[in-house]
């Protein structure tokens, strides 16, 4: 039997990976995301509804996938 390492960062580090990967895209797309915002304001009723239907869909599909952690009295195992 041998003695390994682990290569696996630890989770606080991926989670901070993440974070510093989210910020560095927002801030390289924010011309594109601020012209993104404006455009809501033409957009009809109808299309701000069917928007706000797929954003839900997301938002489900990553809940029920485990990637958005709920906040819990108990420890979660992931």
């Amino acid at each position: 039997m041998t003695a390994g390492m682990n290569s696996d960062p630890p989770r606080g580090q991926n989670f901070a990976s993440t974070i510093v990967l989210v910020v560095a895209w927002l801030l390289g797309n924010i011309w594109a995301l601020q012209w993104l915002f404006e455009s809501f304001k033409y957009a009809s009723l109808l299309n701000l509804m069917l928007i706000g239907v797929v954003l839900m869909a997301c938002l489900v599909q990553l809940w029920r996938d485990r990637l958005i952690i709920t906040v819990s009295a108990t420890a979660i195992e992931i």
